[in-house]
């Protein structure tokens, strides 16, 4: 079984149905509707697509003659194959691969918020590295123990036991692949082992959380570059910037009739600075293209944005088929006090110190909460002239937690209390100070 694998692997089907080949082999006994979601697809086209790879396979086992049984997997073949161009990476990748390419880095985290395009990242890194390397997808497992099956899975080891997986990897120059680590992160210390165990062993980790092991390399993907609407004046100066460049792609995957010119290139450059250059919400942005104006899109990005952006039809993975589903899975990651913290974020604007929160709310020490949603990519942070950190939360992720404090009565309740508090302090304080004055 293991050669009539390793053979079809390394067969040269089509880059849709090595997808797909790849994406039930991964999961083999998921349900239709599970396999259509990563694939980015219908059911019904699913089900055509299925036809047509069973055709292609019996074809390439019609011509297998002999194949030795000692065979292993092509696992340059096996990575998932993106169905979209990757846009406006190519720095990040050449910083990506100089880490990579140094001997003490051995465990690398791409980090970001969701939609950001780590995968996308760490997908090119993987076919770009000289050895040997595989794609593990974690976004559907929840059981963090399961994580060394899942890793024999995809490397098709059929014996799940840790020590098999270690002997498995221990004389290879591999790089594994660990894509959605965040909702495991308990299952963080078998990675450790396993880079102790095989010396020629490299991980690559995305993640909306940092794993926090010994010898752990972070990468914070930053947003697309957009170009400045009061400054840039031309059509062609703003078609490269690689935020605007993605919206025209994917405006025209769904648009053809779609062309970026001067009538319209200020406000596909005005729709890309409220996408805050995120490729997701880009994407999800361009195709309304479908259905709005550029001006309609920007009127509902200004009135709603997380709505809008929200009812587009199913296209992504299931974590990222809209935009309150990608903040979703980020906030729920969160413990409840760091959920409680967040929502209470959205009373702050701009920047913001850790004294600043206390003084708003002084029922907490925000400190290691602030530092905590930084590691969780929901906050930014950059050193004041002192020396001490200065936070700032995105316009997105401000609307998302202003939108939850306002459905958390006990949060509600609990500002109100504060809120009359400071109130009656500032009375008490200004009518101290009168008659002080008299």
């Amino acid at each position: 079984m293991k050669a009539v694998l390793a053979y079809l692997r390394a067969y040269p089907l089509s880059p849709t149905h090595q997808r797909m080949f790849e994406v039930v082999l991964a999961c083999p006994e998921a349900t239709a509707d599970i396999y259509a979601s990563h694939l980015n697809i219908s059911r019904a086209t699913y089900f055509y697509q299925l036809r047509e790879l069973i055709a292609a396979l019996t074809l390439a086992l019609n011509h297998w003659e002999v194949i030795p049984a000692s065979i292993e997997p092509d696992f340059r073949q096996s990575l998932p194959v993106p169905l979209t161009s990757l846009v406006g990476a190519e720095a990040s990748l050449q910083a990506l691969t100089h880490l990579l390419s140094r001997q003490d880095v051995r465990l690398l985290t791409i980090l970001g918020p969701g939609g950001i395009g780590k995968t996308r990242l760490a997908l090119e890194l993987a076919r770009r590295c000289p050895g040997e390397a595989g794609f593990v997808d974690l976004a559907g497992l929840e059981d963090s123990t399961q994580l060394t099956a899942a890793i024999a899975r995809t490397l098709g080891i059929n014996d799940r036991r840790e020590s098999e997986l270690f002997a498995w990897l221990s004389n290879r120059e591999f790089l594994l692949v660990l894509d959605n680590f965040e909702q495991i992160l308990a299952a963080a210390p078998l990675v450790t082992r396993l880079l102790a165990a095989c010396a020629l062993l490299k991980v690559l980790v995305t993640s909306r959380v940092a794993l926090h092991l010994y010898g752990e390399h972070e990468f914070m993907v930053p947003p697309l570059a957009v170009s400045d609407i009061e400054t840039v004046k031309n059509q062609q100066l703003w078609a490269q910037s690689p935020a605007v460049a993605l919206f025209v792609q994917r405006a025209q995957a769904v648009n053809p009739t779609f062309v970026l010119n001067n009538e319209n290139a200020e406000a596909v450059a005005e729709l890309c600075l409220r996408t805050e250059g995120i490729p997701l919400v880009i994407e999800l942005a361009a195709f309304q293209t479908k259905y709005y104006s550029l001006r309609a899109i920007l009127a509902h990005l200004e009135k709603d944005r997380l709505h809008f952006l929200s009812g587009v039809p199913t296209r992504m993975p299931p974590h990222q088929q809209s935009l309150r589903r990608t903040l979703d899975w980020s906030y729920n990651l969160l413990s409840a006090e760091l959920q409680k913290l967040f929502c209470r974020l959205s009373a702050l604007d701009g920047c913001f110190t850790a004294a600043d929160v206390q003084a708003r709310f002084p029922d907490i020490r925000p400190l290691e909460g602030l530092l905590a949603l930084v590691d969780h990519s929901l906050l930014g942070h950059r050193e004041c002239a002192d020396g001490e950190p200065r936070f700032q939360m995105s316009v997105l992720l401000h609307e998302y937690a202003a939108e939850r404090l306002a459905g958390d009565p006990f949060v509600n309740k609990c500002n109100l209390i504060l809120d009359k508090s400071n109130i009656i302090s500032d009375n008490i304080v200004e009518r101290s100070t009168k008659e002080k004055c008299k």
